[in-house]
């Protein structure tokens, strides 16, 4: 039997079941209740996956266990991602009244599949579901069962997994006895990637909803279960599950699971990439229409935030060229972050700090010319808080001990009650505080810091109880922050919802700006080179959600601090990594103490331009090395790429032109920015050497011309984007043109690369004072503006032909 649809065919043959497009195949073998994921090549790569299912008393329902198993196909239809085959594959276990559905949307010419699985109850009496596993390859009752195999050895084999938590995501490197899950504990995780360094395959999974269920991934390798050599080995613990929180499935009810995508055929970024879009059709996500600088406070390691502070700040930054509000690339958010309350939670101001209040603050920081951020925490208080006293009836509950729950927040080890945001007074409560920051007090951001709540009950399932018990923990959590976007949307006034520490998944749609790689919201570089704070662990934590960034929200990078003691080729990596983040950028810098030299570093960034660099070796190093960002101007495209050795030893890295996306058989120009220094031209490959430890080369990559060209600029990180308006050869009179915007009418370089055969002859100039050196091949123009454009004119004559 064989049908059709489109580049698709679905064809029966015994037991197998096998749906097939020009990029992969499907094979459910009935028989066993498992089913294969083979690439175009017939490589098997998903071997033996199944379906679990667990009961709240413990039993465990598999597909694997003797019963009847049909398929169905349907007619083909539609969604947001094309046209699809819908084929279900059913499994009715002997002696149990449970049926298992697994849903898969085929598309005929997609490179992936999106699968659900429903759990239909047909017994008479209600079913308690602990857990749904819509994939599973992990050994079952003692019994080896399948894996992952991606062409090479495990122990070559990276992965992403998007946990809850800050420090556990990132990209990790698989090992014999590698586990992450492995008891289905409670770290939360949505989606991720397996990479192997030795075939360049990858495969992406992740949930493609985040309404109701719980989710997470399980992964592991154990070499000693199989046979052979490691190379023919795979990863062999692997599931995509939900936590249902003894969900109680009645007579006739199905229950489904959220929709898992999976995608073999293209590489890992495109993949994910695939996938991000796919959640944005799905979600709707909020994002800006831009991004924005500005300077954040908090209480540090160098001491509390308050009121005689940021009076001295505001004062400071009004006067320095950098950050003046009043000049394009100025800052123009300045937010207060956490150590402004009482007590956590209170919405009270601490009055030691400041005595004139929080609306006071908001009213200096408008008068000079900037807008109010601030940083709050809605859903939970401190344990001896007052209001806890009063009404202990408005936060989550014990789920034995019936008094309010409370958990310690690891940033800080304080103990905090949580919010019960589905009761209507506490709702009341939320509400009418968070009005306050806005409609009292004048603030334009509002951040709000969502720990306790992805640490509570997103974590501890099963020790909370809801006034409103019908809530899952990820629906408790989806109403909190659609409780936030209510307070927002119906203010008259334009205000930016943001938040930090969230669980990234269920917040898609519900937050404009999402700070997803600094931890728990410390100052960029102000932790130990080693720290989770550190700035490799902040660029790997970056570089895994990159492909959520714009699909998902807008990212905000963090607060940096790039300030003496912090040693200058550090201060230059965290610089490099918030300018090609794409991201909104704040400073938490003294800027009374700022060294000028650092401050004129920092302004290189400045205005930020929204487009995210890309890594090249996204998933084969544990921090990415070589970071690729495409630029185009009005005049040219060009590439500016990071090079970070993250490493404490000097490191050579070679990389092909390819891999940017350049044409292998051209000549490339090459600028090394932080240097100023031109490094010659290229073909084929880039290959650098003895680059310092702990250090960055920022490359600017032009294609060779024949006649004069510019190189690049020292003004801005794009090097001539933002700061060049135009730039070219008039053959005419021989000249070169070039118009200049500088960011705060700043003094800058241009370079302008000089092939054999040309010398300059002569250069006029309109709107600066300037000097100029011509030394081999490199013609620079040192110039101090005096007003919004420079033009300048170089002559050249030739000197051969």
């Amino acid at each position: 039997m064989q049908e059709g649809a489109g580049d698709l065919a679905i064809s029966r043959q015994g037991s197998q079941v096998i749906a097939k497009n020009n990029l992969f195949q499907i094979n459910f073998d009935l028989s066993k209740g498992t089913w294969n994921y083979i690439d175009k090549t017939g490589y098997n790569v998903i071997r033996d996956a199944y379906t679990k299912i667990i009961l709240q008393d413990g039993t465990v329902l598999t597909t694997l266990d003797p019963g009847s198993s049909e398929f169905i196909t349907n007619p083909t239809t539609e969604d947001e991602s094309g046209v699809y085959q819908p084929i279900t594959f059913s499994h009715q276990p002997e002696g149990h009244g449970l049926q298992t559905h697994l849903y898969l949307k085929c598309y005929p010419k997609k490179p992936y599949v999106v699968l659900t699985v429903g759990v239909k109850n047909t017994h008479e009496k209600p079913i308690s579901l602990e857990q749904i596993s819509t994939i599973d390859v992990s050994p079952h009752n003692g019994n080896t069962k399948g894996g992952v195999y991606l062409g090479g050895a495990p122990s070559g084999y990276h992965t992403f997994l998007d946990m809850n938590t800050p420090t556990a995501s990132g990209l990790k490197e698989i090992h014999d006895g590698f586990r992450i899950n492995e008891d289905a504990s409670t770290t939360s995780c949505y989606n991720g990637v397996l990479y192997d360094t030795e075939s360049n395959r990858s495969l992406v999974f992740g949930f493609l909803s985040f309404q109701k269920w719980w989710s997470a991934v399980q992964m592991g390798y154990d070499g000693g279960t199989q046979r052979g050599k490691e190379e023919n080995h795979g990863v062999n613990h692997w599931a995509l599950y939900h936590k249902c929180e003894n969900h109680i499935c009645r007579q006739g009810e199905e229950v489904y699971a959220e929709p898992v995508y999976l995608n073999f055929a293209h590489q890992g970024w495109e993949a994910y990439n695939d996938y991000a879009e796919m959640v944005r059709h799905r979600v709707t996500p909020k994002s800006l229409n831009r991004v924005f600088s500005g300077w954040c406070s908090q209480d540090s390691e160098e001491g509390p935030v308050n009121a005689a502070q940021i009076s001295e700040q505001i004062e400071q930054i009004t006067k320095n060229q950098l950050a003046d509000p009043s000049i394009p690339g100025g800052f123009e958010y300045l937010q207060i972050g956490k150590g402004w309350e009482a007590s956590i939670g209170s919405y009270q101001a601490d009055v030691e700090k400041f005595p004139n209040g929080m609306k006071a603050v908001a009213d200096q920081i408008h008068a000079n010319g900037l807008k109010a951020g601030i940083r709050f925490t809605p859903f939970c208080v401190a344990v001896n808080s007052k209001l806890l006293q009063t009404h202990p009836e408005y936060f989550l509950q014990e789920r034995d001990k019936k008094k309010p729950a409370s958990i310690v927040l690891p940033e800080d080890g304080r103990e905090v009650a949580l919010l019960d945001v589905s009761q209507p007074e506490a709702q009341a409560h939320i509400r009418e505080n968070t009005r306050k920051l806005i409609d009292e007090w004048g603030y334009d951001l509002v951040k709000a810091d969502l720990l306790a709540y992805a640490i509570g009950p997103l974590t501890e399932l099963n020790n909370f109880v809801a006034h409103d018990a019908s809530l899952t923990a990820v629906e408790l959590y989806r109403l909190g922050a659609q409780l936030l976007n209510q307070i927002i949307d119906e203010n008259e006034k334009v205000v930016v919802l943001a938040a930090c520490n969230t669980c990234r998944g269920p917040s898609i749609g519900d937050f404009v700006l999402n700070e997803t790689s600094s931890g728990y919201s410390g100052y960029i570089g102000e932790g130990a080179w080693e720290s989770p704070q550190g700035l490799g662990p902040i660029a790997n934590a970056h570089a895994a959600h990159l492909p959520m960034y714009g699909n998902a929200w807008t990212n905000e990078f963090g607060t940096l601090t790039i300030n003496e003691p912090l040693p200058l080729n550090e201060a230059l990596i965290s610089i490099t990594l918030a300018g090609m983040s794409g991201g909104v950028v704040t400073c938490g810098d003294d800027f009374t103490t700022l060294k000028p030299e650092r401050a004129e570093l920092l302004a290189k960034i400045f205005p930020l331009i929204g487009d995210s660099a890309i890594p090249v070796d996204l998933y084969e190093n544990k921090i990415p090395q070589i970071w690729n960002l495409p630029v185009t101007s009005v005049y040219e495209s060009y590439n500016i790429v990071g090079i970070f050795n993250w490493t404490d030893i000097k490191a050579d890295v070679d990389f092909s032109l390819e891999s940017l996306g350049l044409n292998r058989s051209r000549y490339y120009l090459v600028h090394d920015f932080w240097n100023r220094e031109f490094l010659g031209n290229v073909r084929e490959r880039v290959t650098l050497f003895d680059i310092p430890s702990r250090s960055v080369k920022l490359l600017c990559l032009r294609a060779e011309q024949n006649v004069p060209q510019l190189l690049a600029t020292d003004i801005h990180l794009t090097q001539g984007a933002v700061d060049v308006l135009s730039a070219g050869w008039d053959k005419r009179s021989q000249s070169f043109l070039v118009v200049c915007k500088p960011p705060r009418r700043s003094k800058g370089t241009l370079f302008i690369h000089v092939p054999q055969g040309y010398a300059p002859a002569a250069i006029a100039c309109y709107g600066a004072d300037y000097r100029f050196r011509w030394d081999r091949q490199i013609y620079e123009i040192e110039f101090n503006s005096s007003t919004a454009l420079v033009q300048f004119s170089v002559q050249f004559a030739k000197t051969s032909g």
